[in-house]
């Protein structure tokens, strides 16, 4: 956690030393508000950032935060603080305008005043509906993934907003490079995960060698690897796995491994919704796409 404050902190730094000395931005009401907001703007756009880097799914970035459990842990956490900022930021715009006048104020809430800060509007409000959504909606897991998608679209139209309006980002140089930076590799890991990983990440193909049903709602799949491809892993981790079968839908869903470390994956479900009362019907020989393998659960990563 100690790199995602320097990331979200170094804008902070760089806006104080474009604005030295910083006492001339803190002297009245409408300073401190619009200082505030832009210092709120540019901290919740960053960690942003950082929350779709987390959410790539990147393996390497397991060694900083000891597993994937524990990354989409900082995730949601980091969501919620950036969530929070981007909400900020624009309440404290509007109570800078506040200290001048009404109607200076109404061109900050209401559209079609100015392209840009349309642009903030129409993307604070959807950050807000998929946001609230996450949190607090108990949607179907395929309709939460769905949802959860969009952000990344967001988050682009809130960095053309970020861009595009009269700040200084646009005015310093040096956080107009950081903040481009940083956004770039949020952007780049949206995509990679969301629009290219079926060309991008590495998944394994694996055939169904063997169904047990354990109980009337528990079920055993033994999956065996197709070719010299297959995953390393140790007892304890887990992999994401999308089924290629006519009795359940191909959605990616997380399984842990319940077998010794050998060629074979076995995973064992129980009926918990609609998508494990599926994988009861499921056929033998069908195919089975994996990634993997996540999870530091074993003593291979700890010494106690």
């Amino acid at each position: 956690m100690i790199l995602v404050y320097i990331i979200s902190i170094i804008p902070v730094i760089l806006w104080t030393i474009a604005h030295w000395p910083i006492s001339v931005y803190f002297n009245n009401s409408y300073s401190i508000f619009l200082s505030l907001g832009q210092i709120a703007g540019l901290v919740g756009i960053s960690l942003f950032s950082i929350n779709l880097i987390l959410s790539a799914r990147i393996k390497f970035l397991e060694n900083i935060f000891n597993g994937l459990n524990q990354i989409y842990k900082k995730h949601h956490q980091i969501g919620g603080v950036a969530f929070i900022l981007m909400m900020t930021h624009p309440l404290l715009l509007l109570f800078s305008r506040l200290t001048i006048s009404i109607d200076y104020a109404k061109d900050l809430i209401i559209p079609g005043n100015d392209f840009n800060t349309d642009l903030g509007i129409i993307s604070l409000t959807l950050i807000m509906t998929l946001l609230i959504l996450t949190f607090y909606a108990k949607l179907p897991y395929q309709i939460w993934r769905l949802t959860h998608k969009f952000t990344g679209a967001v988050f682009i139209i809130a960095v053309f907003h970020s861009f595009l309006i009269p700040s200084t980002i646009s005015q310093n140089k040096l956080l107009w490079w950081y903040m481009l930076l940083a956004v770039s590799i949020g952007i780049t890991a949206y995509l990679y995960r969301t629009i290219f990983f079926r060309f991008l990440v590495k998944r394994y193909r694996y055939r169904i060698t063997n169904i047990k049903k354990l109980a009337l709602n528990v079920i055993e799949i033994t999956l065996t690897p197709e070719g010299n491809s297959k995953i390393d892993y140790f007892p304890g981790q887990f992999v994401f796995v999308s089924f290629k079968s006519t009795k359940v839908s191909d959605e990616i869903h997380p399984f842990s491994i319940a077998s010794a470390n050998s060629d074979n994956i076995v995973i064992i479900s129980k009926i918990e919704g609609d998508y494990t009362k599926m994988l009861m019907d499921i056929e033998l020989n069908g195919d089975a796409l994996l990634e993997g393998a996540f999870g530091r659960f074993s003593y291979h990563f700890y010494s106690n």
